[in-house]
Formats: structure tokens, sequence, C-alpha cells
């Protein structure tokens, strides 16, 4: 087991959050005296805190603190029993009354499963606006987080009665021996459009990793405050130049952001979001920032509090492996007939080897042998585990050129996942054959197998030799 990092000396922590678009009713009573805290919430409005943490993945849970929580809930997070915790980290975020006294002394400690735990103020704001400022935080919690189901109850209620919590979130990072490129973001960027120019959106982040040669999925941890239910938002991604959105609004995107509906939505005001995002072969940045927008549909443009991004990116060593086919392997195409893998297929991740893969039906053949091929791509679905033996992928999908029946010339786009022993009913395969000179783009394949659980045979996922090594 590696031994547990630990939180470096932080600078330059404090960021700006300023307080919604709306205003918030509060008790007026303060505290008599105000205690003196070390730091005095700079101006600055962005992520400030960058933590560089070795691991081989991110996970996160959250619960929202405000009304009706009273400012007590539970964060539920189920860690896999066969890697160890590399860091937990517990963020909390809230507003105080608009009349002060504004310091964040007053909400440094929480309670969680009924033991006080001191946070690390890491942003809050200066700007007086009419209703109030927020603060944000964050503990390292790892000695609390185990392998296995989780429940941490965290207590708001013992803050002051000008506290107004919007909620919690636990972030952890995994070690299972591999290491990805992790990396966290924190502070406090607050956004509302109809705010001044510097509060209008959030500031861009950034992320660079290494390139690999093949597609790679990575993980995007959000935790995000203050958005109420529809209120436009948005979430802007770029990799290498090329930008995609994820929005409240069905028709502009394929996720929603946050608020009422979303994924990762934990109740109101608070949101701990996960984003699979594709990385490209040969990308090396990603941009992530989010936006407070009009969508002229008559409704506010959200205010949100940006506390947190995550990133977890694979490491290269996907392009070690390769993917071989024991036994027979079976599949019904759309009309019901048997389509066969011979047994001895090989496929490599890297292209470098030679690749050989014959396919059967009806008295016909495919065949490849030797020739390289296309559109390599070699991913992790976080859904199946391809062990035994272990794997660096479980899904090898590519297109190729071969012999159809003999000729050359015919197109194929194929895709197998390997679910682990004793494969059968559940690995997965599917398939599309063209005739030799057929143009795939606009012609029907002559062989057409969707996607789906295999007949029988054994698909297996490897780290390939001898030119790439298990890490």
């Amino acid at each position: 087991m590696r031994s547990k990092p630990t939180l470096a000396p932080l600078a330059a922590l404090a960021t700006l959050a300023v307080l919604g678009c709306e205003t918030t009713s509060a008790p007026s009573e303060l505290l008599p005296s105000t205690p003196q805290f070390a730091m005095v919430p700079a101006e600055i409005d962005g992520l400030s805190t960058d933590l560089v943490i070795s691991g081989s993945g991110l996970v996160a849970g959250g619960v929202a603190l405000g009304e009706p929580s009273t400012g007590i809930g539970t964060v539920d997070i189920n860690i896999p029993t066969d890697v160890d915790v590399a860091m937990a980290l517990l963020y909390w975020e809230l507003r105080d009354d608009p009349g002060g006294p504004h310091d964040p002394a007053y909400f440094q400690v929480i309670n969680v499963d009924g033991q006080p735990v001191t946070g690390q103020f890491i942003g809050g704001n200066n700007p007086e606006l009419p209703n109030g400022r927020s603060f944000a935080y964050r503990a390292d919690i790892t000695d609390l987080i185990t392998p296995g189901a989780n429940s941490l109850e965290i207590d708001a209620s013992v803050f002051p009665d000008f506290a107004f919590p919007n909620g919690a979130s636990v972030l952890v990072v995994l070690d299972d021996g591999s290491t990805s490129a992790i990396e966290i973001r924190d502070g406090e960027d607050f956004a509302c459009l109809w705010l001044f120019d510097e509060l209008m959106t959030t500031e861009p982040q950034t992320f660079f990793f290494a390139s690999s040669s093949v597609d790679r999925v990575a993980d995007l941890w959000l935790i995000v405050g203050d958005v109420e239910n529809s209120r436009p938002n948005k979430i802007e991604v770029t990799v290498n130049g090329q930008t995609q959105w994820y929005v409240t609004g069905e028709d502009e995107g394929t996720f929603d952001a946050f608020g009422d509906g979303a994924d990762g939505r934990n109740g109101p005001e608070w949101d701990t979001k996960h984003v699979p995002v594709t990385i490209p072969a040969g990308a090396d940045q990603m941009t992530v920032q989010l936006h407070s927008y009009n969508d002229f549909s008559g409704k506010s443009p959200a205010s949100l509090a940006w506390i947190t991004a995550g990133l977890s990116v694979p490491p290269d060593h996907f392009a070690e492996g390769r993917m071989t086919g024991g036994g027979v392997v079976r599949l019904l195409d759309i009309n019901g007939d048997l389509v066969r893998f011979t047994h001895g297929f090989t496929l490599h991740c890297d292209n470098t080897l030679s690749n050989n893969l014959e396919i059967n039906w009806g008295g016909r053949q495919w065949h490849i042998e030797k020739e390289s091929l296309e559109n390599i791509s070699c991913t992790d679905d976080p859904d199946v585990t391809p062990e035994p033996p272990p794997a660096p992928f479980d899904t090898f999908e590519a297109n190729a050129f071969g012999r159809l029946d003999g000729v050359w010339g015919s197109y194929i786009w194929f895709k197998l996942q390997d679910a682990g022993e004793p494969g059968g009913n559940n690995d997965k395969a599917g398939l599309k054959i063209w005739a030799v000179g057929a143009d795939p783009s606009i012609d029907d394949p002559v062989v057409y197998v969707p996607f789906d659980f295999t007949v029988n045979g054994n698909l297996q996922a490897h780290y390939d030799q001898p030119h790439g090594n298990k890490p």
C-alpha cells in the first residue's frame, strides 16, 4: 500500500465570490465581537489553488445543506474495495448575512460524524452586494474514508445563525497502483450574467497532460454551489480547440449542467457533477469554463459559485494493450444469421505489430493479415471489469481494409468489449462489413452486427508484449 500524501502548504488561496443575482433575507442578529482571521479575503476571481496529486482516479459525492435540511445531511460515497484511498478532501460553502460580519473564522469548523473538522479558507468575496458574501473551505479527511461504502454526516448547524450553508462534497483520489494525470483546482469563482463585467462569467481553467496515441476518456468532477432551479447555466469544455457545451437546454447539448433534474444535483443550490470527456489521440490540454447565461426564455441567468474542478486523465498505457479471441466468438447479425470470429485473432492498440482478424458468415469470409488498422480507439469503460487477466483497457474499436472472399478492398468497422471471465454472454461485439469498392458513407454494409452481447466464445484484453508492459 502506498503512503498517503499530505497537502502541501498553500499560498495565495483566497479568491473572490460575490453573492448572486437575487436578494436573500437573513436574521439580523450578529455575534457581539468578531474574531480575527489570519487572511483577509482578496479580490481575486478564479480558482487559485492548483493541487497535483499522485493517484489513479477520482470519485466524489455531495449533499445539499440548505433548506429544508437545517444544515445537516449525509454524504454517501462508494470506494472500490480493491483500491487505496490516496487522499480525501471535504469542501463546503455558505453565505452569510448581508450585514456582516463577513469573517471566515466563523465558518471554518464543521462537524463530521459528530467530530469537529477545521477547514482551510479557500475563497470568499470582498465587494459589497445587497445579498451577502460567500465563503468556501477545504479540509483533508483522508483518515475518515476507507474502501467500500462510506456515509458521513455533515453538520453545518454549528455555524452561527447568520450562516446559510449551501452544501458539502467529498472528493477522493484513488490509488490502484497505476498513475493517471490528476489535478485539482479549488477556491471560489462566482458568476452571474447580470453583475458587473468581471463577474459575468468564471475564469477558464486549462489543464495540461501528456498526449496519447489513442483516444481516452477523462473524468471531470465539478463542485458548484448557489445555482437555483430553472436558472440557465452551461459548461464549456474545449479539448485541443474543439468545444463541447453541456447545458440546461435540451436543444443545445447532450448533458444538463447544474440545477433541478441535472446529473449530480444533490439538492437545492448544490451540485457534485461528473462529466466524462473524450480526449482524442494527440490532445494534450483541456479548458473548462462555467457560464451564467441568458437563454432568452424569460428566466434569470443563474448565479453560481464554482468551488472545485478535478480532472483525471488515464495514462498512455492504453496504447500498450492488445485484444485477442479465444475459441470461436459467435454473434447474430440483424437478420438472425450466425457470424463468427475465428480462434486466434490478435489486435494491437498501438498498431505497431501485425494484426490478424478473420470473420465468417453464410459461406463468406472477411480477412485481414498484417495490414494496419485505422482509427483505433482502446478505452476503459468504468462499468466494465475485463480482469482476469489484468488489462489497461476493455473496449477495442477500429476500422480497416481487408479481403472479402479473397478480394482486397472491403472496409470494416468493428467494436469488441471484454467483460471478464468466462466471456460468452458477458462480452460484447459489433461490426459492419462493406462490399469491395463500396463507400461506407453512402452504401449499406453486406453484413451488420449491432454492438451487443456475444453468443459464446471469449474476448480478452491484455497488456501487450513484448513492446508494452504493465506499469
